[in-house]
């Protein structure tokens, strides 16, 4: 357990940055699309009504968030189950309903990106991440602790 809660950790902190990178690259993507359009000289080849760059932007970002988030979610439902304390039973709990909301978003971008994009709701991935770190932080300290009741083992064994 006390392998995965610090690997959650590190996802949490690379979904974090992700999610910032795939904001600020959406955004300045659909910014360009904009004065693009404003200064097509009115001409129709500007509109090739395919995908634009911003919109592949929001599924790329969109699908690594569902990586990151399905892999955090498993390791919530892992500290309920593995760790015994009432702290990490109810983070584990809030973590993965926080997890359904987050890839909630995460698959309405990824499924119709011109409607929603990731500078939009990538906050919400990025707040999560965010509320993840604090998460895993508390869940490793948990896992690092012994069991009430458990007798220490030496650290070094005496020989006589």
């Amino acid at each position: 357990m006390k392998g995965a809660t610090i690997s959650a950790m590190a996802a949490s902190l690379i979904l974090v940055c992700v999610s910032a990178f795939y904001m600020a690259e959406v955004e300045s993507a659909r910014d360009a699309e904009l004065w693009n359009m404003i200064y097509s000289d009115y001409s129709y080849d500007y509109y090739d009504y395919g995908p634009s760059e911003s919109d592949e932007l929001t599924q790329t970002g969109a699908t690594i968030s569902i990586l990151f988030i399905l892999g955090i979610t498993f390791v919530n439902i892992m500290c309920i189950a593995k760790i015994k304390t009432m702290t990490s039973k109810v983070i584990g709990i809030i973590g993965t309903s926080l997890s359904g909301i987050s890839l909630l978003f995460a698959v309405v971008m990824m499924t119709d990106p011109g409607a929603s994009s990731f500078d939009e709701g990538g906050a919400v991935i990025l707040l999560y991440g965010l509320v993840m770190i604090a998460f895993t932080v508390v869940l490793t300290v948990q896992a690092f602790k012994p069991a009430k009741g458990a007798t220490a083992t030496p650290k070094i064994d005496e020989i006589d």
